[in-house]
This record gives C-alpha cells, sequence and structure tokens, in this order.
C-alpha cells in the first residue's frame, strides 16, 4: 500500500524476525529467563522484545495539521482535520477550520499530503468544523456535525458550538453544505441507523454557557452526492446526552447510549405508527444500569459471530468524583467493564483490566478481534489540564487484548506521547495510524507513527486476487486468495471492518463483522455477506481475509448495500 520502499522495510524486517525466532530457540531456558527479565521496566525493552508479541512503530512523519479528527475514506486515504497551526505559542488563534488528505501510496512526505478545506461559513473563512461528529453515509460520503463556534477567552471563557452539517464526497473531493442542525453542536456524537440514515446527539449549544443539546436530530441524504439532504429532529428522543456520548447501533436496530457518565446509559427503540397515511418514527430510550463514570475513555463494540455482536465495551477513563485535591489531579482508570444488550439484566461486568490507566486515549479493533490501545494521558490534571503525562513515559506503550484469552499484554512503545487530541485507526494494510496531541507547547506542529500488530510478524499473508466490489445482505461469494499457501497460512476466516471516524477518544463507524464462512479450501473461501443492516449498516467495509496463524490480508473494498447493487 505503501510503495516498494516500505515493502523492502516490512521484508527486511521479517528476514530480522526469523533470525531473532532461530536465536530465541537456541537459548536454554535460563538464558531465556534473563532476557525476559532484561527486558521489562523500559521503553526500549519494550521495543526490543520479538515483533510477533509486542509489534513494532516505524518512525515519525510529519503532518500538515493536528489529526484532531481522522477519518479513513473508502478511496483508502485518510483525511484529517483541526484548527490550524499556530507561527508560535504567542501567536493569535487562528479561527477557522482547516482539513487534509493523506495518500498513503504517496509515501509519508509533503506531497503525500494535500489540503480539502472546506469553503467559508458564516463565521469563518473556513468553515470550524472541528470538535464536531463525524461518520460516513451509506454510499461513503463523510458527514460531519457541528463544531466550534469562537475559541473561548476571557469575555467568552466558555465553549459554543455551530451548526453546521456538511457532506464530503471521498471520490471528487469536494464538500457540500447542508441543512443547519436547528441548534448548534459542540462535541456531538452521530451513528448511522440499519435504515442508512444518520442518529445524531449530544454537544453543547451555541449560547455560550455550555448548555446540552438535548435535540435527537435524525439527518437523511440525498440520492446525489452532491445534492442537499434533509434534517429532523425528534422530540420523542430528547435527552441531556452531554458530549461526545458513545452510541452503538445493534443488531435488532436499537441503539445503545454507554457513557461517557455513569447516568449515559439508555437503549434507544425506533417505531413506526402511521399519521394520516404517512409513516413517523417514535424514538424512546429506556434507561438502563448505570455503567462507572469513565470520562475521556473509550468504548467499543466487541467483535461477535456472523449473527452480529451485543456486547459493549468500556475502556479506561477517569472518574471525576476521584480527584485528590491536594494533588489537584484526577487519576485514570486502567479497568474495563462489558454490557451485553443480550442479557441487560446481568449490567455492566467487569472485564480484564490493561496494563497502564489511561484517560484521553484511543482503543482500535483489530481485524483477528484483538484490540489496541494507544496512547493516553495520566488522568486530568490543573498543571496539565487533559494532557496530564507521565513522568516515566508509559502511555507510549500500547495495551493489547488477546482476542482468544481477553488478557492485556504490553506491546511496543511510540515516540511521542499521545493524549488529548491524539486520534488512531486502522488501515486497510492492517496496520494503525496514530497521530495528533496538540500538547500545550507544541501547537506549532504535528507527527503521526504507524504500528505495524504482532499478526504481521507471525507468518505469511493470504492475499486477495478477487473478491467481489458489491454485496447484498445475506448474499453468498467467493474469495479468491492471490496464490497457493501451506495450510497454516491458508485463508480461514473473513471479516468487514467498517473504516474509523474518530475523535477525542470518540469511535463512531468503526465496527468488526465476523463472515460466515461456508468454504475452505487452497485457494480462497466462500462467505455469506452479513444477514442484515442491524449487524452492519449499509456503506462501504473493508474486507479482509486471515490466515489460520490469524495473519490479515490487505483489505480490498466492499459496498454494503440495501436492495438491489
Amino acid at each position: 500500500m505503501l510503495g516498494p520502499a516500505h515493502a523492502l522495510e516490512h521484508a527486511l524486517e521479517r528476514q530480522a524476525e526469523h533470525r531473532a525466532i532461530k536465536r530465541w530457540r537456541a537459548l536454554s531456558a535460563v538464558a531465556r529467563t534473563r532476557m525476559v527479565r532484561a527486558r521489562r521496566g523500559s521503553l526500549r525493552a519494550a521495543n526490543a522484545a520479538p515483533a510477533w508479541e509486542v509489534g513494532r512503530w516505524h518512525s515519525r512523519f510529519p503532518l500538515p495539521i493536528h489529526a484532531i479528527h481522522a477519518a479513513l475514506l473508502p478511496t483508502g486515504k485518510l483525511m484529517i482535520w483541526s484548527y490550524p497551526f499556530r507561527a508560535s505559542e504567542s501567536a493569535p488563534v487562528v479561527i477557522e477550520g482547516r482539513a487534509y488528505i493523506w495518500d498513503p501510496s504517496k509515501g509519508t512526505g509533503t506531497r503525500a499530503f494535500h489540503e480539502v478545506t472546506p469553503p467559508a461559513d458564516d463565521t469563518s473563512p473556513h468553515a470550524m468544523i472541528y470538535c464536531s461528529g463525524g461518520s460516513f453515509l451509506p454510499d461513503g460520503r463523510l458527514l460531519t456535525t457541528g463544531g466550534e463556534l469562537y475559541w473561548p477567552s476571557d469575555d467568552r471563557p466558555l465553549t459554543a458550538g455551530i451548526r453546521d452539517i456538511w457532506t464530503f464526497d471521498p471520490w471528487d473531493e469536494t464538500w457540500t453544505r447542508q441543512p443547519d442542525s436547528a441548534r448548534g453542536r459542540w462535541y456531538p456524537t452521530q451513528t448511522e441507523l440499519p435504515d442508512g440514515r444518520t442518529l445524531i446527539v449530544g454537544g453543547y449549544d451555541e449560547g455560550g454557557k455550555q448548555a446540552a443539546n438535548r435535540d435527537l436530530e435524525v439527518f437523511t441524504a440525498s440520492a446525489d452526492p452532491h445534492g442537499v439532504g434533509s434534517i429532523q429532529p425528534f422530540p420523542t428522543g430528547e435527552r441531556d446526552f452531554s458530549i461526545y456520548p458513545h452510541l452503538f447501533t445493534m443488531p435488532d436496530g436499537t441503539v445503545l447510549l454507554a457513557g461517557q457518565r455513569s447516568i449515559d446509559n439508555a437503549l434507544l427503540t425506533v417505531t413506526r405508527n402511521g399519521v394520516d397515511g404517512r409513516p413517523l418514527d417514535v424514538f424512546k430510550w429506556t434507561d438502563t444500569s448505570p455503567s462507572d463514570s469513565r470520562a475521556q475513555g473509550n468504548a467499543i463494540l466487541e467483535p461477535g459471530g456472523p449473527a452480529g455482536s451485543t456486547r459493549v465495551t468500556l475502556v479506561g477513563g477517569n472518574d471525576p468524583s476521584a480527584r485528590d485535591e491536594a494533588a489537584a489531579h484526577t487519576p485514570p482508570r486502567e479497568t474495563t467493564q462489558t454490557l451485553d444488550v443480550a442479557q441487560l439484566g446481568d449490567g455492566w461486568q467487569p472485564a480484564a483490566s490493561m496494563k497502564i490507566a489511561r484517560s484521553n486515549f484511543n482503543t482500535v479493533v483489530l481485524p483477528d478481534g484483538s484490540l489496541v490501545a494507544v496512547g493516553g494521558s495520566n488522568g486530568f490534571s490543573d498543571a496539565e489540564a487533559a494532557y496530564a503525562s507521565w513522568d516515566d513515559h508509559r502511555s507510549r506503550r500500547v495495551d493489547l487484548r488477546d482476542a482468544v484469552t481477553g488478557q492485556w499484554h504490553l506491546g511496543a512503545a511510540q515516540q511521542e506521547d499521545r493524549a488529548y487530541h491524539s486520534t488512531a485507526v486502522l488501515l486497510p494494510d492492517g496496520r494503525v495510524l496514530s497521530g495528533g496531541d496538540d500538547r500545550i507547547g507544541t501547537r506549532t506542529s504535528d507527527t503521526a507513527e504507524i504500528y505495524s500488530p504482532p499478526y504481521l510478524f507471525r507468518g505469511p499473508r493470504p492475499g486477495i486476487r478477487r473478491a467481489p466490489t458489491s454485496l447484498r445482505y445475506g448474499e453468498p461469494f467467493r474469495v479468491r486468495t492471490a496464490f497457493r499457501l501451506r495450510r497454516r497460512s491458508r485463508a480461514a476466516r473473513a471479516v468487514l471492518m467498517a473504516p474509523g471516524v474518530t475523535t477525542h477518544g470518540t469511535e463512531m463507524h468503526a465496527r468488526h463483522v465476523e463472515l460466515a464462512i461456508t468454504r475452505r479450501d487452497a485457494w480462497g473461501v466462500n462467505a455469506v455477506a452479513p444477514p442484515s443492516a442491524g449487524v452492519a449498516p449499509p456503506g462501504w467495509y473493508m474486507l479482509f481475509v486471515l490466515s489460520n496463524d490469524g495473519v490479515p490480508s490487505v483489505a480490498r473494498w466492499v459496498h454494503l448495500v440495501l436492495g438491489g447493487r
């Protein structure tokens, strides 16, 4: 994906890993124990451990803008957006948004980036879409809602939201202004419903008093990729959602609200009643068991079987009630907890804890069903706010959760601390991009790093030679692998991965969808598309096949559509 130079880099890394494996196997048990002990306790040791256990980070590269928001487009390119760099720390803040696209096929130099900033709005030379929500429409367009109305100052110390709604066509890279929301939204969340519409909730309104926008609104896209859709409020769904709540569409079509606050737990049902011969949606929230308070934490929809997942896990974060007043510090959590919507009566159950406590970080679900937690702050402090750092930089190391055991272990370390305003997303080649953190004192530049998870060092990939580009629900299809492989390296599983759209530790689109397999052979697999739009809402997905060793292919993009192709 990143060209011959990076392909050669991986080849050399694999050769080095094979040599390391041979050396390891030649060691005595005593020598192995000494080696393991010597590796513990430092970042250098973390990166010296075998890559098939901890993965490997690649060199940093500069970004033209802060990666406060990141969205993997169905073209395979990545969009990042935020406010622009400042010329210096003493320079005034430029009140406008900026957006850039990274084309991985062009490497990581300046020529791999180009600007795609949306045009002017009513308040700024460029629409202030940072601190917005983001997700994809069924046709692959990016939808952003809300953003920043103004930069806080002594006169206006509290933040406020804009009413802007924009769509971005990833194929011709143009923006279209959509109808405004009824009120402003700063830090909203949105998620795609099974029928392809987008549910929008949360954030602070435009009043400048950090008042919650209680509206539930639904955006319906136009059939024309450059056309104007519609936005409709539904009073039956009004609620105090606070900022960047976590939302997940369930297989039965309901939507789970899961934090960040302990009171932000409810299940949304949508019913259609006929009024004068016309359908009328009724949105109703039913409270569920409260979770722990996990401000600035993560939430993920757990991987499940082909029938879909009903389990959501909350990861890390911090509890404002645990603040240490003497230290002026709120510590982060390493704990996690899981709710199964199919077993609501059981409430939130504790699950395995990370090795490092984190808040203001990112958790990415990988194609093999494992998780990687990237970056994070040492909670929240008066001195550093959400950028609070560890003296020993411990959160540079990733936490990895095993797909089978569910237990966490530490992985390799990044070169930078990445906490508040950082992002991390899965790339089509199975790696993870980590960028951002406009840390106080470094708002004049930004960088990114790419992480290769351990599975990329466990054997050859089952490359995809042929696969459909469009699928209907429940449709059987064939994936032909690129070449005949030994049995352990043959394609054994197939998954769809919805592309990530993330900001402030809140992922609004990514999901892992396991596909039913009806046949496996030396040349590929026969699979079945997801059974319903609740399991996988319509849109563009990355199709990965995985070997018996759990090594994923490079993905192919496939369009999952409602009705006909």
